[in-house]
Order: C-alpha cells, then sequence, then structure tokens
C-alpha cells in the first residue's frame, strides 16, 4: 500500500495549481490531482472494453481502491461510485476557468463534500449558501407538493435519493448507508432494533401522526423527517431541513431548553419529581415507550438538570412506567 500522502491533496499546494475540471473536481475530493488523473483515464478505457483493466494497471488501480475505500468509507463500492460522481458533474458542464464558481454551482447541483474541503475553503473565504432556484432546493420543494410521504418515500428522500428513481444527490461526506432500510442502531440497548418495528412503536404511543392509505403508513413530511433525525445517524441534504423548516423549529427550541436550568438539590421534592417526569415522559412518549432504564439514561444526559449532593438513583427513583403512564393522562386532559 503506498502513503497515503501520494494521493492525498495538500489543500494548501494543490489550490494554486487547479488548472482544468480534473484538477478541480480532485481538489473537492480532497485528493491529489495527478493519481485522480490516471485513476479516471484507467477506469474510462476499461468500461469500454468490458471492464477489463490493462495487467499494466492493475496494482495501482488496486491500490488506489484500496485508497478511496478508507478515504470516503461510503458503505459501497468507493472506486465505481468516485468515477460516477465525477462522470455527473462534467455532464452538467459547469466548469468555466472559474473553480469558486465551479465549486458553488456543483454545490447547488446537490453535490456534498466532506467537512474538510469545506473548512480548507472556508479558510479561503469561500463559503456555499443554496439558491432558491437551485437544482438541491427544487428538488425538495417538487416533493412538498405531496401533502404525505411513505416511511419508504421518506427515507429516501432522508438520503437524498430520489424515490421514483430520478437523479439523486451526490454525497461523499459519510456512509451512504447509515441509515439502513430496515435496521437502526439503539444506543440505549446497544442493539440494532427494526426501523419499522420503532415507528410502528412510536405511532402507537401517538408520538408520531400517521394516517393509514392502502394498508401503508403515511406521514407529515416535516414530523417523520423530525423523527428520522431523532432515531437514525443518518446526516440529511441541508435543503431538506431548509425546505421543511426544521432548523429554525429545533433551534428555537434548543434555545429555549437551555435558558432553563434546574438545581436539583436546592428544589422542593414534588417540583424535582413534576420537572423530571414531565422531562421523561415526552421521551418516553415520543420513541415509541422504550425500556425504563433507556428513560433515565436519557435524563441523566440533561446538562440543564444539575447536582452535586444527591445521588442520581435518588433523583430518578420517581421514573416508572405507572408514573409515566399517570404524568401523559394528566397532560393529555
Amino acid at each position: 500500500m503506498s502513503d497515503k500522502s501520494e494521493y492525498q491533496a495538500n489543500y494548501e499546494d494543490d489550490f494554486l495549481k487547479i488548472t482544468d475540471e480534473n484538477s478541480a473536481f480532485a481538489y473537492l475530493l480532497g485528493l491529489s490531482s495527478k493519481p485522480f488523473k490516471k485513476y479516471c483515464s484507467i477506469f474510462s478505457t476499461a468500461k469500454k472494453n468490458n471492464k477489463v483493466i490493462p495487467e499494466a494497471d492493475r496494482p495501482f488501480m488496486s491500490d488506489y481502491s484500496d485508497y478511496l475505500e478508507k478515504h470516503f468509507a461510503l458503505g459501497m463500492p468507493a472506486r465505481d461510485y468516485v468515477h460516477l460522481v465525477y462522470s455527473s458533474a462534467k455532464a452538467l458542464q459547469k466548469w468555466d476557468g472559474d473553480f469558486e464558481r465551479y465549486a458553488r454551482a456543483l454545490h447547488d447541483e446537490g453535490f456534498i463534500f466532506q467537512n474538510k474541503t469545506y473548512e480548507a475553503l472556508k479558510a479561503k473565504s469561500i463559503r456555499f449558501e443554496y439558491s432558491d432556484t437551485g437544482w438541491a432546493v427544487s428538488f425538495y420543494k417538487r416533493w412538498l407538493r405531496e401533502d404525505l410521504w411513505t416511511l419508504e418515500e421518506a427515507k429516501c428522500l432522508f438520503r437524498g435519493e430520489d424515490p421514483k428513481g430520478g437523479r439523486n444527490y451526490y454525497d461523499l461526506s459519510q456512509n451512504r448507508f447509515s441509515i439502513a432500510h430496515e435496521y437502526i442502531w439503539d444506543s440505549y440497548d446497544s442493539n440494532f432494533v427494526e426501523l419499522q418495528d420503532r415507528m410502528d412503536r412510536s405511532i402507537a404511543a401517538e408520538a408520531l401522526p400517521a394516517k393509514k392509505i392502502n394498508n401503508t403508513w403515511h406521514f407529515n413530511p416535516q414530523r417523520v423527517v423530525e423523527w428520522l433525525l431523532k432515531h437514525t445517524d443518518h446526516i440529511p441534504p441541508e435543503p431538506l431541513l431548509l425546505v421543511l423548516r426544521i432548523n429554525e423549529s429545533r433551534e428555537d427550541e434548543e434555545q429555549m431548553h437551555a435558558k432553563k436550568k434546574y438545581d436539583f438539590d436546592t428544589m422542593k421534592k414534588a417540583d424535582r419529581e413534576a420537572v423530571i417526569l414531565n422531562y421523561a415522559s415526552d421521551f418516553w412518549k415520543e420513541n415509541g415507550h422504550p425500556r425504563i432504564r433507556a428513560v433515565k439514561a436519557h435524563v441523566r444526559k440533561n446538562p440543564n438538570f444539575l447536582i452535586r449532593n444527591k445521588s442520581w438513583e435518588t433523583i430518578l427513583t420517581p421514573i416508572t412506567e405507572k408514573n409515566l403512564q399517570e404524568t401523559l393522562l394528566r397532560k393529555n386532559t
């Protein structure tokens, strides 16, 4: 395996070497332009020759493919996907000799690069914002015309994919299967659980409003995306949150909670228990009635709950299934 520095971009030096679309796109990928150009040339020729790579080029392609897998960690063959993304970028014909304009154009067309690339460009005063007329925002605006989404539609859109098989986002920033088709990671139980099972529990607990049409659950787009944000580690394309105005509501909620601190050492027992049960019951309902130990673990993580002399074991004693049910009943009435 070659030293990775041979294939990795030097964001400072390589910025001055951008002369064409190949070197521009390699920079956005965080790759050195010369090996990337060689890889693209071999890959394109092989596609024309029934995917047969000349024997002399195989050691390089094997070595470079291994590096791409580690560099991107996409959860799928990186060699094929990187070439697909570059070919798609070239087909859009956005290169006009100006790198900054090219980078912003691809950003608006749904290309998502690694965070370290955006940090390097930010250091050069190159920042990115989505335009209302670009493909990235328009893609979600079209889907927002649908009043309700199925779970399959919501999962696809959450990943930046067209449920109807059309054009998708090109996300090179994270594992593209970090939101799996069937399973999600439950950090409280340290195990994989079925996404559909977790959703059914949330629907039953009335934490996720749903409407059954032709034996299939349908959801309000904003509510189902908020649910996926809570229950998966995947980061959806920013325009999805912008179009649904989710960031605004989340920031307002976070600011509201951040202002209120609770000193459990000085509060009266009845007041303290009321605060804890109100907070715990919301979590219990929104997450489809998880185990009590998961609820307690969530409460302990709240930075606004302050204790110094008392023990968490004492503080969390009121959290029982019966008390949570009674708290929710009082809220509903």
